[in-house]
C-alpha cells in the first residue's frame, strides 16, 4: 500500500450521500417489512430469514442464503475485498476473482442495486458503494 494525502474534496466527494445503517428491536415490530418502503428496482433483498414470510409479496429481487459458506460469499460479493485478508482466506483478493468467475450474473446484479438489505441490515449504503468498514 502506497502512503498518500487524501484532499478534504476528495474525501467528501467519495462519501457523497452514503448512508450505512442497521436496524435494530424486538421480533415483530417491523424491521424486515421496512422492505416494503425501499425501490424495488433498485434494491437486493439478502434473504436470510427462510422465505421472508412478512415481506413475500414485496416485487423486488432477493438471494436465499441457506448455508454459511453462502453468506460468506455474499458478503465478499456485496462488501469487496478485505486489504488484510489471509490471501488465501475468505474476503481475500483470490476469494473474490473465484466469486466473480463463477457467479458472473449475480456480480453484475449487485452492481446494478443501490441498496442491498439482508435479514434486518441495510448491507450497502445508499449510493451503491459498499461500506469502507465493516
Amino acid at each position: 500500500m502506497a502512503l498518500r494525502i487524501v484532499s478534504a474534496d476528495e474525501r467528501l466527494s467519495a462519501a457523497g450521500a452514503k448512508t450505512t445503517m442497521a436496524i435494530f428491536g424486538p421480533s415483530g415490530v417491523g424491521k424486515t417489512s421496512l422492505l416494503k418502503s425501499l425501490p424495488p428496482a433498485e434494491t437486493l433483498c439478502i434473504d436470510l430469514e427462510a422465505g421472508m414470510k412478512s415481506v413475500q409479496d414485496w416485487p423486488g429481487d432477493s438471494i436465499p442464503v441457506r448455508t454459511f459458506a453462502d453468506a460468506l460469499d455474499i458478503g465478499c460479493l456485496v462488501g469487496g475485498v478485505n486489504p488484510s485478508a489471509d490471501p488465501s482466506g475468505f474476503f481475500s483478493e483470490a476469494h473474490y476473482q473465484h466469486l466473480v468467475q463463477t457467479y458472473p450474473d449475480l456480480v453484475q446484479m449487485i452492481a446494478g442495486k443501490r441498496i442491498v438489505l439482508g435479514g434486518d441490515l441495510i448491507l450497502r449504503s445508499a449510493n451503491g458503494s459498499a461500506p469502507a468498514e465493516g
